[in-house]
C-alpha cells in the first residue's frame, strides 16, 4: 500500500471532556444517556470506546462533533475540524469516488491541482487506485468504507471519529482492514475516537480502551494499550486475548 500524501505538519489535537451528561426528553418520559463522563486523549491517540449496546456510545460521539449538545458537562478542547464516519457509508450514488471524496473540499471552496492530487494519492494510499471514476454501487462494503475514510481524511481533521465503522462487513474482511486502518491513522496522526462492539477490534486499533457501563454511561475503566506495531498474529498472542478477557469480564 503506498503512503498517503505527508502533511507539512500535524493537525492531531488534544480532546478534553469534562463531566458530560446527557438527557433525552423531558419528565417521567426523560432517558438519561450518558453521566459525569470526564476522558482526555492526547494528540495522535486511537481511544477505542466500548460499552453494552445502547449505553450512550454514539451520543457521546456526537457530542464531540457538535451534533449533539450536552445537557450539562462541556468538552474542554475540541479541534475545530471534526470528521465522522458512520456505521453505513452515506455516499452520493449520483456522483463518482472521487467526486465524493472531493465533496468536502467543494463545500469550502478548495479545489485545485494540490487538492486533485492529495485524492488521487488518498485513492492509491487505500486501495482504490482506478476505482476513482466509479459510481458507489460498484463498489464493495468493504471499499465504501475505504471510500468514507478517504472522504474523512482529505480535509485533515484535527479529530476522527468512528462509529462502528467496519460492522457491516463479514470478520475476514473487518480484520484484513484493521492492519490497513492503524497504519492509516498512524501515519497521519490523527486523534481517534473509535466506538465499536468488537472488543478485538478495540485492543488491536485502539492505544487505549475506554470501557462505559449501562446506561446511563459511565467510564467504568480506562486502559493503556501497548502492543507496538499491529499485524494479524497479534490476535494470537497471549497478552492480546489475556486483555480481551479482562474487558470481555468488565463488561458482563
Amino acid at each position: 500500500m503506498r503512503g498517503l500524501l505527508p502533511r507539512t505538519m500535524s493537525s492531531a489535537e488534544r480532546v478534553e471532556i469534562d463531566s458530560l451528561h446527557k438527557i433525552f426528553g423531558d419528565g417521567a418520559n426523560s432517558v438519561r444517556a450518558i453521566e459525569r463522563i470526564s476522558a482526555a486523549v492526547g494528540p495522535g491517540q486511537i481511544c477505542s470506546v466500548i460499552g453494552p449496546s445502547g449505553c450512550g456510545k454514539t451520543t457521546l460521539l456526537r457530542i464531540l462533533a457538535g451534533l449533539t449538545m450536552p445537557t450539562e458537562g462541556r468538552v474542554v478542547t475540541r479541534p475545530s475540524n471534526v470528521a465522522m464516519i458512520f456505521q453505513q457509508p452515506v455516499m452520493f450514488p449520483w456522483r463518482t469516488v472521487r467526486a465524493n471524496i472531493r465533496l468536502p473540499l467543494e463545500l469550502h471552496g478548495r479545489v485545485g491541482e494540490e487538492e486533485e492530487q492529495r485524492i488521487s494519492d488518498l485513492l492509491d494510499g487505500l486501495g482504490l487506485r482506478g476505482f476513482g471514476d466509479r459510481r458507489p454501487s460498484e463498489l464493495s462494503g468493504g471499499m465504501l468504507q475505504r471510500v468514507s475514510l478517504a472522504r474523512a481524511l482529505i480535509s485533515d481533521p484535527g479529530l476522527l471519529l468512528l462509529d462502528e465503522p467496519l460492522s457491516a462487513l463479514d470478520e475476514m474482511t473487518r480484520e484484513s482492514l484493521w492492519c490497513e486502518l492503524r497504519t492509516i491513522l498512524k501515519r497521519d496522526d490523527l486523534t481517534v475516537l473509535l466506538v465499536t462492539h468488537s472488543i478485538r477490534e478495540a485492543v488491536f486499533l485502539g492505544d487505549m480502551v475506554m470501557v462505559l457501563s449501562r446506561r446511563p454511561a459511565l467510564v467504568r475503566s480506562l486502559h493503556d494499550v501497548d502492543f507496538g506495531l499491529r499485524s494479524l498474529s497479534l490476535l494470537d498472542d497471549g497478552n492480546f486475548s489475556s486483555l480481551c478477557r479482562k474487558l470481555r469480564s468488565e463488561l458482563e
